[in-house]
């Protein structure tokens, strides 16, 4: 685990400063590209099979890229292919998105909610949080049904749990361990 971190890294840095100047362009076409081999999950094992020559897993990157081919994404899809290493590409794009969060100063927000939200709701969000933060951020959002209602919001290393998961978990502390207050006078 540690070791595909650390290679998902090095890959990361080299490959942002060949993806700097059309960041957004290249992440969407690495997106979609990952959202693709994670729907037909045999590619990777194509992919990463000893027994089939580069030539043909090259062919078959250049059909998967079609109309999004830059040399960029392409170099970059050769070099996970010739490795083996097409199965950390999501990490790469994470790490590349650290990156250049890091480098524009930008906070990373994750927003968790029981169910999606709707667009207004999250306009709604944005616009307070925007108000709040007063920097500039990245906000994703996903969907964690195990918080039943409400929200979870990560800004950076801080937490708000607003969830009806910790509202009940802690009832349940309160009535295992109640604590003991002292009233005036007693």
């Amino acid at each position: 685990m540690m070791k595909k971190r650390a290679l998902a890294k090095a890959y990361a840095r080299t490959f942002y400063t060949f993806f700097e100047m059309d960041y957004g362009l290249k992440k969407k076409i690495l997106l979609r590209i990952n959202r693709f081999l994670e729907k037909y999950p045999g590619l990777t094992i194509f992919f990463d099979h000893p027994r089939i020559r580069l030539a043909e897993k090259q062919k078959m990157i250049l059909k998967i890229v079609g109309l999004d081919y830059t040399p960029e994404i392409e170099e970059l899809l050769f070099l996970l292919t010739e490795k083996r290493g097409l199965g950390i590409l999501p990490e790469i794009i994470r790490e590349m998105e650290t990156i250049h969060r890091h480098q524009h100063g930008i906070t990373p927000v994750a927003i968790h909610s029981a169910q999606p939200l709707a667009p207004s709701e999250k306009e709604t969000l944005l616009r307070r949080l925007t108000e709040t933060i007063g920097e500039k951020f990245s906000a994703d959002f996903t969907v964690q049904k195990d918080l039943l209602a409400g929200l979870i919001i990560l800004v950076g290393d801080r937490t708000l749990d607003n969830s009806l998961k910790k509202y009940l978990r802690d009832i349940r502390e309160n009535l295992l361990h109640p604590r003991v207050t002292q009233t005036a006078g007693i």
